[in-house]
């Protein structure tokens, strides 16, 4: 009897390590995480070094999100910003490496003459978000020279949809650094609802310059200029920065996590990922999701079914493997907020 007991102890024990060690994820990698969930302070960072942001102009309205609340732009004068030199600040363009994605509904359709902004800095560096003048989704990076509009800095595609929520993740794989210019050069990756849609090769400066007194700013629903313009009309959710390249699985699984489970990107931010990568279950919300083979030949990020149905997936690697919750009940033990699995779920759809 002590044996079994002591065997089982170890099973819920070694659990908790790899639940603990997943649920870590990228969140030590964040450092900015807007969920505008708080009502009354849209601009609060819940997980990060940086400050809130402020209102800069006009007044941004709390709505109801993809993942919880919202912040609903007017595509008049509704702004967010913070100026990048104050303590913390300048984190939000990280050195190197980065990732920024969120969640945006456009509700009305783009202008044809002028780029409307989800996320851009003031002056020529940094990173931006932007719908175009061809009416699609547009994103990239600053090389000090260039705007991240240039054509040479950023990267379109997939049509707005207007009333449709969007994730949109953008990640940037430094491969070299210019310590006289400041400029990082290596691939910048799109993807639009979990789905690498383009990748460039692209040079980044993370600051307009070395000045103490430099007024950077860092804007939302804006282009975050003294005169604002550009305005975005629409509602934005979970915005994140992160001062690491998320892979493709891990993008793939933040969208799927939000877009099955109404997961924001702190809550379980790697789970599904490692959990494939292991070969092994993973519980989300009281759903149990399984690695299971041969779920189709869509690109990594593709999604179908749904959780009422018993039938989610998401497909996280070349040959059509990912993750699915199966329509069999899982035999698991339950332990202090622990799961362990018996079998390995290897079903071909």
């Amino acid at each position: 009897m002590f044996r079994k007991s002591l065997i089982l102890g170890l099973i819920l024990f070694m659990a908790m390590l790899i639940v603990s060690h997943a649920n870590a994820g990228y969140n030590s990698n964040v450092v900015a995480h807007f969920s505008f969930n708080d009502s009354a302070n849209l601009g609060n960072n819940d997980h990060g070094v940086v400050n809130d942001l402020s209102v800069h102009y006009g007044t941004p309205a709390a709505v109801t999100g993809m993942v919880g609340g919202a912040a609903d732009f007017d595509g008049v004068d509704d702004s967010l910003y913070f100026i990048n030199r104050t303590a913390g600040n300048a984190a939000i363009y990280p050195s190197g490496d980065f990732t920024v994605a969120v969640w945006v509904r456009a509700d009305a359709a783009p202008s044809t003459e002028t780029t409307s902004w989800v996320t851009r800095n003031r002056y020529k560096c940094g990173f931006g978000i932007y719908t175009n003048t061809n009416g699609q989704w547009a994103a990239g990076v600053s090389d000090g020279a260039s705007n991240v509009t240039s054509g040479a800095q950023r990267i379109s595609a997939g049509n707005i949809v207007i009333g449709q929520w969007t994730h949109i993740a953008l990640s940037f794989d430094s491969t070299n650094f210019d310590s006289g210019t400041g400029i990082y050069t290596g691939d910048a990756t799109m993807y639009i609802n979990g789905v690498l849609v383009g990748t460039d090769n692209l040079a980044y400066r993370p600051r307009s310059d070395s000045n103490p007194s430099n007024n950077d700013r860092f804007g939302i629903g804006y282009d975050s200029v003294i005169t604002a313009t550009s305005y975005f009309n629409g509602a934005m959710d979970d915005f994140g920065v992160w001062n690491a390249a998320i892979d493709a699985k891990g993008i793939a699984t933040l969208h799927a996590g939000g877009f099955f489970e109404g997961q924001d990107l702190y809550s379980a931010p790697d789970l599904l990922r490692q959990r494939f990568n292991a070969q092994m279950d993973a519980e989300i919300n009281g759903h149990i999701w399984s690695y299971t083979t041969g779920l189709g030949t869509g690109p990594i990020g593709t999604i179908g079914g749904s959780i009422e149905a018993g039938n989610a997936f998401v497909i996280l690697d070349a040959s059509g493997n990912g993750m699915t919750i199966p329509e069999p009940a899982t035999i698991a033990i339950l332990g202090l907020g622990a799961l362990v699995t018996f079998r390995r779920n290897s079903r071909v759809r």
